[in-house]
């Protein structure tokens, strides 16, 4: 197994990269750390049910079940909305 700070397939690794490439992109802070901040939540409900954190592992109804805890933990209803593009 390699290690997800270097595994480009992981969220770890993906999520420093999407952060650094907005910050790049001179994306404000606020866009940058809700972004990761919604990131780690998913990497931490995927590890929380022992489920892949490897974008290439992830199957859609993972995803569904991500969205399905925001809802219950009471988040706005657009966020939670927001399905998985297949």
């Amino acid at each position: 197994m390699q290690n997800p700070a270097t595994d480009d397939s992981d969220l770890l690794y993906l999520r420093r990269s999407f952060v650094r490439h907005l910050d790049a992109d001179r994306r404000s802070a606020a866009t940058w750390s809700a972004y990761a901040t919604a990131i780690a939540q998913l990497e931490a409900f995927l590890i929380e049910q022992r489920w892949p954190t490897r974008v290439t592992d992830l199957q859609p109804d993972q995803l569904e079940a991500f969205f399905v805890s925001l809802n219950a933990r009471g988040l706005r209803p657009t966020t939670a909305s927001c399905p998985p593009r297949r």
